[in-house]
């Protein structure tokens, strides 16, 4: 298959929640409002410090901000209910399960 056939085959099989979300609302929100709204720990840092770290060659450290940043990201998409800005965000734009589901189906 050609590359775009392959990037097309990838990108089926990704579930970008900030992707979809955007696509709904036209509003990209920050991880840790998403967090801190639906009653989730938040950051460990911040992407501003992700850079530092980089440029720090503090590449262990960043590993673990962006795994923390994965482990959020992930609980966010079990979660039965997600609200954005007090507006419920329909499942099938965020959760793993409604993915899971309509892969299945596919």
């Amino acid at each position: 298959a050609g590359n775009r056939e392959r990037y097309l085959a990838h990108r089926l099989k990704t579930l970008d929640i900030f992707e979809r979300i955007r696509s709904a609302t036209t509003e990209w929100p920050k991880l840790d409002a998403l967090l801190r709204e639906n009653g989730l720990k938040t950051k460990t840092s911040s992407g501003a410090e992700a850079v530092r770290m980089w440029e720090r060659g503090e590449r262990d450290a960043l590993c673990e901000y962006c795994m923390a940043d994965v482990v959020l990201t992930t609980q966010l998409a079990l979660l039965p209910a997600l609200t954005l800005n007090g507006v419920p965000i329909p499942p099938a734009l965020y959760s793993l399960k409604a993915a899971l589901a309509a892969a299945a189906g596919a």
